[in-house]
C-alpha cells in the first residue's frame, strides 16, 4: 500500500479537494506506533471492549458467516428497463491484501450502531479514550438483541453503507437515542 501512494501531488494543498490516502496512513502510522498489525490493534482496542469481535473483520470475504452477506457492487444503467447492472468484478475492496485505516473493515449495522452508541458517552468523561474495559451501560443497551442477522455494511472514516432489512425498521435506533 505504501508505494501505491508515493505519487506526486495533484494540485498544491488548500487548493482543491479529492479523497486522499491520509485515513490508510493513519492506519499504517497505528501500525508503526504499537508494532501491530491494524487488525490486531482494532481487535484488542475497539472490537474486544465492545463485545464486536464476531461482528467485524477487514477481511469479511474470507470469514465464514460474513463472507455471504456482504451487499454486491452495482452500478445504475443507462439501458432501458434496467436499474442497475452487476459490477462485482470492479469492486475495489476485491482484491486487497493489507489493512487500510479509511475503508476496509466490514462491520455489521448493530455492531457500527453499538460503536455509535458508545462514543457519545466516552466524551463526557473527563480523559476520553476509546479503549477501556467496562463499558458504560448505555453501550449495554444499544446493542440489539434480534436473532435476526443484520447485513452488512463497509464501516469507513466517511460513513458506512448499510445494507439493512427494511422491514425491521428504526425502533431499536430510537430507543438507543432515549438511552444516551
Amino acid at each position: 500500500m505504501v508505494y501505491k501512494y508515493a505519487l506526486p501531488l495533484m494540485y498544491k494543498p488548500g487548493t482543491s479537494f479529492a479523497y486522499s490516502p491520509g485515513n490508510d496512513l493513519a492506519g499504517k502510522a497505528i501500525e508503526a506506533a504499537t508494532y501491530k498489525i491494524l487488525a490486531e490493534f482494532m481487535r484488542e482496542n475497539v472490537c474486544e471492549p465492545l463485545g464486536l469481535n464476531e461482528d467485524a473483520s477487514f477481511f469479511a470475504r474470507k470469514k465464514p458467516g460474513m463472507k455471504d452477506r456482504i451487499a454486491g457492487l452495482n452500478l445504475v444503467s443507462d439501458e432501458p428497463g434496467m436499474s442497475a447492472v452487476d459490477a462485482s468484478a470492479l469492486d475495489p475492496m476485491a482484491q486487497v491484501t493489507d489493512y487500510f485505516g479509511g475503508a476496509g473493515l466490514y462491520i455489521s449495522a448493530d455492531a457500527y450502531y453499538a460503536f455509535l452508541c458508545y462514543i457519545p458517552a466516552r466524551l463526557q468523561a473527563p480523559r476520553p479514550r476509546l479503549v477501556q474495559r467496562a463499558l458504560p451501560p448505555t453501550t449495554r443497551r444499544c446493542r440489539r438483541t434480534s436473532p435476526q442477522q443484520p447485513l452488512w455494511g463497509l464501516f469507513s472514516t466517511s460513513g458506512v453503507s448499510v445494507f439493512e432489512d427494511p422491514a425491521r425498521g428504526p425502533q431499536d435506533m430510537v430507543a438507543c437515542r432515549s438511552h444516551s
